[in-house]
This record gives C-alpha cells, sequence and structure tokens, in this order.
C-alpha cells in the first residue's frame, strides 16, 4: 500500500510510471493491468497498477459484443442510413420480424454486490440449476400499432416453412390491423428470407421489402424485445421441465411486452439511424 506524505515511505511509482501506465491502458482498452504492467515496465506490483488505474475512473467490466464489421456491411449501412435518414413517420408502417431460439438454461454473467471475503458465503452464490437444457424456434412480427403474433416453428426453417408463415400467419394478421396493405417488411438477410422462392412469394403479394443491410440487429427493434423476454424470463427462476413449460413461458413474456416499451422502441429508429451515420456504419449502442 502507498503510504501518506510524511510517513517515510515514498511511491514506488514515479508520476511518468503511472501516466505511461494508464495511457497504455487507454490506447489498448482489452489488456489486463498484468500484461500493462509487463509492456510499460511499470515498477509496482500488480495490485498497485491496479490501484493506479482506478484512480483515474478506470474499471474493469464485461464487454459488449457487437459483429465484426468489414467495410463493404458498414458501407450497405450508411446507404440504409441516408436512404431513411429524416423520414421520422416511415416506422410506424414498417413490421418488424425475426427468428429466435429460446432456451430454458442461460449461462451468462450475474453480477452481485457483497462484502470483500464473502465470496462463497451462501446469501451471494447464484444457484445455478443442473436441468437439462431445453430449446423452441420461434418466428415474430411486432409494429408500431402493436406486438402482433408470436409462431413457433416446428421443423427446421426453409423457404418452404417461412413462406407458410408469410402466408398463413404474417399476412393474415397483418391486414388486420394494416387493412390497406400499406406496410414495409423488414427481415434480415438469413438465406432463407432471401432465397428465390421466398422473392418470389413477396413479389406475387405486392408486398414491399426494405433492403436490410447486413449483421444490423441493431437496426431491427425486434432485437431488443427478444432481449427483454429473455431477461423477464431468466429474472422468475422456474426450473423448466419439458419445452411445453418454456413455450408458454415464452408466449407469456411476448404478451406482457409494455405498449410504452414497444412505441418507444419505434420512436427511437430515427434516432439509431443517425446514429450509423456518427458512427461511419459502425455498431450504435442499441
Amino acid at each position: 500500500m502507498d503510504n501518506c506524505q510524511g510517513s517515510g515511505h515514498p511511491k514506488i511509482s514515479t508520476i511518468q510510471d503511472d501516466e505511461r501506465l494508464v495511457e497504455q491502458i487507454q490506447e489498448h482498452p482489452f489488456e489486463t493491468a498484468n500484461e500493462a504492467v509487463r509492456n510499460t515496465g511499470f515498477p509496482g506490483c500488480l495490485r498497485t497498477a491496479q490501484r493506479r488505474i482506478r484512480e483515474v475512473g478506470l474499471r474493469s467490466c464485461v464487454a459488449v459484443n457487437k459483429t465484426f464489421l468489414t467495410p463493404a456491411w458498414k458501407e450497405e449501412r450508411i446507404g440504409f442510413a441516408l436512404q431513411y435518414l429524416g423520414r421520422q413517420h416511415f416506422w410506424n408502417n414498417v413490421i418488424y420480424t425475426d427468428e429466435k431460439m429460446f432456451q430454458s438454461w442461460y449461462n451468462g454473467k450475474v453480477k452481485v454486490y457483497r462484502p470483500p471475503g464473502t465470496r462463497f458465503q451462501n446469501k451471494y452464490i447464484n444457484k445455478v440449476r443442473t436441468n437439462p437444457r431445453f430449446s423452441i424456434n420461434v418466428w415474430g412480427w411486432l409494429s408500431a400499432r402493436g406486438m402482433g403474433i408470436l409462431w413457433h416453428i416446428e421443423n427446421r426453417l426453409n423457404s418452404d416453412v417461412y413462406i407458410n408463415i408469410l402466408e398463413n400467419v404474417m399476412l393474415p394478421s397483418v391486414t388486420v390491423l394494416y387493412p390497406d396493405r400499406n406496410f414495409a417488411l423488414l427481415q434480415d438477410n438469413c438465406p432463407v428470407h432471401n432465397s428465390r422462392r421466398t422473392r418470389q412469394w413477396l413479389n406475387r403479394n405486392n408486398i414491399s421489402v426494405l433492403d436490410f443491410p447486413r449483421y444490423s440487429g441493431d437496426l431491427n427493434i425486434i432485437e431488443n424485445v427478444w432481449g427483454l423476454m429473455v431477461r423477464n424470463i431468466a429474472k422468475q427462476n422456474i426450473h423448466i421441465q419439458n419445452q411445453e413449460q418454456l413455450s408458454e413461458l415464452v408466449q407469456a413474456a411476448w404478451e406482457n411486452i409494455p405498449e410504452e416499451f414497444l412505441i418507444n422502441l419505434v420512436h427511437s429508429m430515427p434516432q439509431r439511424i443517425a446514429a450509423v451515420l456518427n458512427a461511419r456504419g459502425e455498431n450504435i449502442k442499441y
């Protein structure tokens, strides 16, 4: 531990040592403190280095995972953003769609506030159930006018299955809320969505489809809905016994999405478009 002025024990590192250490971490944020010590020749121990780093407000946190975007993919995102920049009300008539796999057991990191030295006390242990893992696949749509339909996919998703969903689930349910069929379909670039047979069906039925850029989940608000559903199911801490029970939990989570949450997501689209341009096509915070 560094001692206070007048204790007779000066700091083991100089101001220059501290500055080199901090600059190393700022320039290489994915380095560990141990690596930064080695790369800068910092004279103190690891704990001293970590303290110096904390003193300037830097904390070691779990990094957000985002897809690496190639220059070509960034250009697609920029082109999409330019096409819809400033179209505030356009997003009210967009049908946001996607597929999602839900599992009965999620192994995400869980953080807990606890006193030092109490890591293994029962109160602070996250108890993980060892039940078998079940999964279900679903397809859903939503829009500014409501949550739409959540459809459970029983078979492997291929063009036939997807066209069946579009024809017998999407189109009838969407036209209830959009009887004039004045809507545009937003779907990602999964091969099934872009197959020749799927495109032919969409053209025959005069359905407008957005030219959505690849790897752009941050521009599809249904991704935020999936995330909220996963968190809400996990919070219940239910020992899921089978796929039927998991299916019921997923359906309930879909039906309980707050209307205000959905509207706020739709209203965020102009900001997302602007953010993509400001980031020059890079990933954005959504």
